[in-house]
């Protein structure tokens, strides 16, 4: 109609092509400027999505973490300070009978809580960004059971080590995870136990490493409702975990009394 009555072409055809091409021209930009809106629009959702999720990724991170830490400080606390607490009671006992004896145990008393209190600056020392980590020691693998193994004896448990298989190497992380197996089923030996002996193998078969602690001590329903609320076990069980491993803990099917704890882990990861 406004092509034959306005004629802006000069004929009817021609205005009826010019209008329409024009009325075409505005729909495809009103389409293409909506779609553009759309597509901002749809950036700035995903923008605040990623956002959200990086900061739930950093919150996640943060609390494993602490959950990290937290586990590496039990260890340290709860071993140093049963090993402490044994030695120093016998100390108490034999400094008048054997003022020597007495002496010695004091020494290995002071050795321990130093090596102790050197582990906590070193785990406490990466939470600090003023400070530069070069000077810290390094944390404690498979060849440091022995020295572990020496520390508990001193305080009047034997404990054999003993290793099967052939040995292989171990990554940094799997030769810790052993080794705070190894240690926190000791200090509950010597917490809750009352044991007479106690032993530790570690076995090797490529690629896995088994870890057994055994001890002869008191039934387990006579280690008292303390042994058993604790998160030690918990601590072992995930440290193990985190290897693609297991691990259990319970009496010992093979004697009447006492405790075993056996652990599997992939040592190469």
């Amino acid at each position: 109609m406004a092509a034959v009555k306005w004629e802006p072409a000069g004929t009817p055809e021609r205005s009826l092509l010019f209008l329409s091409g024009t009325v075409v021209a505005a729909l495809f930009a009103g389409l293409t400027v909506a779609s553009g809106s759309r597509y901002l629009a749809w950036m700035d959702e995903r923008a605040r999505r990623l956002e959200v999720e990086r900061d739930q990724q950093a919150v996640i991170a943060a609390a494993a973490e602490r959950t990290r830490i937290a586990r590496e400080l039990h260890d340290i606390v709860s071993h140093s300070l049963s090993v402490v607490i044994t030695l120093a009671d016998a100390a108490a006992v034999v400094s008048r009978a054997d003022p020597a004896r007495g002496v010695e145990a004091m020494t290995e008393t002071s050795e321990v809580a130093r090596q102790a209190l050197t582990d906590m600056r070193a785990m406490l020392g990466v939470l600090r960004t003023d400070e530069p980590a070069a000077g810290l020691a390094p944390q404690p693998g498979i060849d440091d059971l022995g020295a572990l193994v020496e520390r508990v004896q001193a305080t009047g448990l034997p404990v054999d080590l003993a290793v099967e298989g052939t040995a292989f190497p171990l990554g940094a992380a799997a030769g810790l995870t052993v080794y705070r197996i190894v240690q926190e089923a000791l200090t509950n030996t010597m917490r809750h136990a009352a044991a007479r002996r106690a032993s530790v193998t570690i076995s090797y078969g490529d690629p896995q490493v088994g870890v057994r602690v055994a001890d002869d001590g008191a039934a387990p329903a006579e280690r008292g409702p303390s042994a058993h609320r604790g998160h030690g076990i918990d601590g072992m069980r995930e440290r193990a975990a985190l290897h693609g491993g297991t691990l259990r803990a319970g009496p010992d099917p093979d004697r009447p009394e006492g405790w075993l704890v056996e652990a599997t882990l992939g040592g190469r990861g």
